[in-house]
């Protein structure tokens, strides 16, 4: 089991799922040099986008009272799993959050946030913290996933702001929020088939429709019935133009993301579309069989490239699905999917190909 040495001493940590083709690092420089920031007097601090569990494990380590929150499933169950396993949930020190907005009365003698793939996410973020007492903000992340635009309004609209010396090619921010910042559009969205589609910062093409799925759309078999099951539903997209399109089937929806469920079940509320939805990793916890399944697969993790993700969907999908069931996938085409799908499956239908995008109909035996 990997053996993180921080700053605040060695931590034993793993990613979460630990598959065989997982072989991500549960933690990196970034962790590391926000844990440098950490006083060793214990105080109460707010962690925010802990990947694995580095940032939370490293601060309960040192005695700190602390207040988590990710977005992620995934995230979520690796910090309660290294927590757990560093004998580190005693005493009540951890408190995970299920909401960006839940500490509405909450003060903090400072903050560490590990650097979102997204601009809108941090300003999101921010825009929540500044509600409340924060203290001071620490933000970290690899220096080349830092755009200098970002660092300009941070700069601008930062109190005290300190930029610290690229360290093991990561990047510190420090500063203390203003009593205001600029107007920000907590929803964005965008029109398709007459329909409005609203998403939170974070979730997946929230203010621009995804080609590939505008490609799975275009392309949809006519035979589609029963329970559908949106495997990484993002906004709800796909289930809400499925529904519409076959008006009796049932609906679950399934996403990694928090922000991404919110803004589907938003979305599926608008027509009064009845469907379950989980916060999940891929499939965990949904026990209804499914006549089909839909999914466009995410390949990436932050700033990662993946596929671990999308064979985890296949090896669930081919379980759930119901005998004769049926797997619809959309998929960039360099993406090597073909030989999983034949693993699971036996044999998959290309449905579409173009010079991007490859659709695939997979049946179970």
């Amino acid at each position: 089991m990997p053996v993180f040495d921080s700053p605040c001493g060695q931590l034993v940590l793993n990613t979460w799922p630990n598959t065989a083709h997982s072989n991500t690092q549960p933690w990196n420089s970034a962790d590391e040099y926000l844990l440098s920031c950490a006083p060793e007097a214990p105080s109460k601090v707010l962690v925010i986008n802990d990947n694995w569990g580095a940032l939370t494990c490293g601060l309960a380590s040192l005695g700190h009272k602390i207040d988590c929150y990710t977005d992620s499933y995934c995230s979520r169950q690796a910090i309660l799993e290294n927590l757990q396993q560093g004998d580190l949930t005693s005493h009540n020190k951890v408190d995970l959050l299920n909401d960006i907005t839940q500490p509405n009365e909450a003060s903090y003698d400072a903050v560490y946030i590990q650097q979102p793939k997204s601009f809108d996410s941090l300003q999101y973020w921010l825009n929540q913290l500044i509600k409340i007492d924060t203290g001071i903000i620490h933000i970290a992340g690899m220096a080349k996933h830092f755009p200098v635009k970002w660092l300009n309004w941070l700069e601008q609209h930062g109190n005290d702001y300190q930029q610290g010396q690229i360290k093991k090619k990561a990047r510190l921010i420090s500063l203390r929020l203003p009593e205001q910042l600029p107007a920000f559009s907590e929803f964005k969205g965008y029109h398709y088939n007459g329909d409005e589609y609203l998403g939170l910062p974070g979730v997946f093409c929230r203010d621009h429709l995804d080609i590939g799925s505008q490609v799975l759309l275009d392309h949809l078999p006519a035979d589609i019935s029963g329970h559908v099951i949106d495997l990484g539903c993002g906004n709800g997209l796909l289930s809400k133009e499925i529904k519409k399109a076959f008006p009796k089937v049932t609906l679950t929806l399934c996403d990694d993301s928090a922000v991404a469920i919110k803004s589907a079940q938003i979305n599926l509320s608008h027509e009064e579309i009845a469907a379950d939805f989980h916060h999940t990793d891929v499939l965990n916890g949904v026990a209804k069989t499914a006549d089909w399944i839909i999914c466009n697969p995410p390949f990436h993790k932050g700033n990662q490239v993946l596929t671990d993700i999308a064979q985890r969907m296949f090896d669930q999908s081919s379980q759930l699905l119901t005998k004769k069931g049926h797997l619809l996938v959309i998929a960039n085409r360099h993406l090597p999917y073909g030989k999983d799908l034949k693993r699971h499956f036996g044999g998959y239908q290309i449905l579409h190909n173009d010079a991007r995008f490859t659709l695939y109909l997979c049946q179970k035996r």
